[in-house]
């Protein structure tokens, strides 16, 4: 039996159409077997300078944060499209051949030097492991970015697609993260997530 991995997404990779394109430049271009939306208490905040889209890349701290509440989305990839989707996000230094099944739940683990190379266990769903990763970094609100408009409306549309958000909605949930709260008014945001 294929071994199976729930990817969680909190970024861009909330919309169906940016992970296809990850799964699309990979090995094993099938979708995603299945996803979920989920929320999970590790704080969401835009850092560092995306390559791709200019503007802060979307990161979750390494630890629980009582209330903080991230909305994302829980796609099930097999371990092959998992190892392939965390190359290409994080860069040559991600740690190949680390095995994202082992983690337990609430482990955090460091397996390299990339953009996305702490791994962070979620638990369990149905037997299947629950993983995402994140930056290096924890959350500093002083070293925070500005997110480009273009990765907001991904983001806005992932939103919609796994939670229902209206535009209002992913306005006051950005709104409320930093990278966007002290780099973006209502109005511009307003503005870029309708364009």
């Amino acid at each position: 039996m294929t071994e199976l991995v729930w990817y969680v997404a909190y970024g861009s990779n909330l919309s169906r159409a940016r992970l296809q394109e990850y799964l699309d430049r990979g090995p094993d271009p099938s979708p995603p077997r299945d996803d979920r939306p989920l929320t999970i208490g590790h704080p969401l905040f835009f850092a560092e300078e995306s390559l791709t889209w200019g503007g802060g890349r979307a990161y979750v701290d390494h630890a629980v944060a009582v209330p903080a509440v991230t909305m994302a989305r829980a796609w099930l990839l097999t371990r092959s499209q998992w190892d392939d989707l965390h190359a290409q996000e994080s860069g040559p230094d991600h740690g190949a051949g680390t095995d994202p099944t082992s983690l337990a739940d609430g482990e955090t683990r460091i397996v390299g030097g990339g953009r996305y190379d702490v791994l962070l266990g979620l638990g369990r769903r149905g037997g299947v492991p629950v993983v995402t990763f994140t930056g290096p970094e924890r959350l500093d609100s002083a070293t925070c970015t500005r997110p480009a408009p273009e990765y907001l409306r991904r983001i806005a549309t992932g939103l919609h697609e796994a939670h229902g958000l209206t535009v209002v909605d992913a306005i006051t949930y950005l709104l409320d993260r930093p990278g966007v709260a002290d780099c973006w008014t209502g109005e511009e945001l307003a503005a870029a997530l309708r364009a």
